[in-house]
């Protein structure tokens, strides 16, 4: 009776498998007891007294009490790996989201990858109030004829990295990069009221920073830079359009004007539209000097300014 109540114990701790070999051990005990004793190896009395009734029943209950507690144990020590290996798992799962997150936020803004999460598709959002920046290096064409492919790789990364800090420092959108130019856009995909104020004190900042790396990068490539920057207001549209490569974008005239304040401007200065201008001119942090009327590209004549970066306290 023991020996039939093993797989069944087995199977009720530690799963069918244990129930099938626990199973299988009977089988073979039983048969080979029985076999031992068919060929007279050991002899089994047919009738027992009264003390050795006693003294197996005290055994059986002894080694199935001990069995019990085996399968227990076993069944535990089963459960604790079973539950260990989960956690690994779910811990491993969690890390592999968490670095999708990572990389998903440095591909979209915040408030996008969780509309996109939700279903969206297609995103295009009109923002009235929104200030875009330009920038690019001066005479890049020739600057990288002069240099070897890592070398150019590595001075735009270090070039695009400190930028970057900027960008978030002052909590502003980094559009994309194209070649040498760097877009950024403020009061997208985050409603800022004070975009343009904040766009101006960042490309402030970015132009300081500049002039101090161009010393830097003259020891180390040999090169001297020079960088343009553009900067208009207005009305755009932002989202993420199709299926494959997607990243967030704007579109619209004003992003068009921002590229021509940067592509008609001058060396190492921040030039804006009036557009922008009519929005900090009463801002006692900003001086702003008109450079006068010029003849823009696709849009004739438009009054520019000039930021003289030198001026500013940037606390």
């Amino acid at each position: 009776m023991w020996f039939i109540a093993l797989p069944m114990i087995a199977i009720l701790t530690g799963g069918i498998s244990h129930g099938v070999l626990w199973g299988m051990i009977t089988t073979l005990s039983i048969l080979g007891l029985y076999g031992l004793e068919l060929y007279g190896l050991v002899y089994f009395p047919k009738t027992l007294n009264s003390e050795e009734l006693l003294f197996i029943h005290s055994l059986g209950s002894i080694g199935l009490t001990y069995a019990v507690l085996c399968s227990a144990c076993a069944y535990e020590l089963l459960k604790q790996s079973a539950l260990d290996q989960r956690k690994r798992a779910e811990k491993q799962l969690l890390n592999a989201n968490q670095e999708v997150e990572a990389l998903l936020h440095n591909i979209l803004p915040i408030p996008i990858v969780s509309r996109q999460k939700d279903g969206e598709k297609t995103i295009a959002d009109e923002f009235q109030n929104v200030s875009v920046l330009f920038f690019d290096i001066v005479g890049f064409t020739m600057i990288s004829e002069r240099m070897s492919p890592s070398e150019l790789v590595q001075l735009l990364n270090e070039l695009f990295t400190m930028m970057d800090r900027i960008v978030e420092r002052y909590k502003l959108l980094k559009v994309k990069t194209i070649g040498d130019a760097y877009e950024v856009a403020a009061g997208v995909p985050v409603i800022q009221y004070d975009h343009a104020e904040r766009l101006a004190l960042c490309a402030i900042d970015m132009m300081v920073q500049f002039k101090k790396w161009k010393s830097q990068v003259h020891k180390k490539y040999n090169q001297d830079l020079d960088i343009r920057m553009g900067i208009n207001s207005g009305s755009l549209v932002g989202g993420v359009i199709g299926r494959s490569n997607f990243a967030y974008d704007v579109w619209g005239d004003t992003v068009n004007v921002a590229a021509r304040m940067e592509s008609h401007g001058v060396a190492n200065h921040i030039q804006v539209s009036e557009a922008t201008y009519s929005l900090i001119k009463n801002d006692d942090r900003f001086q702003v000097q008109p450079r006068g009327e010029i003849e823009v590209k696709g849009k004739g004549i438009m009054s520019v300014f000039f930021f003289e970066c030198g001026h500013f306290n940037l606390n």
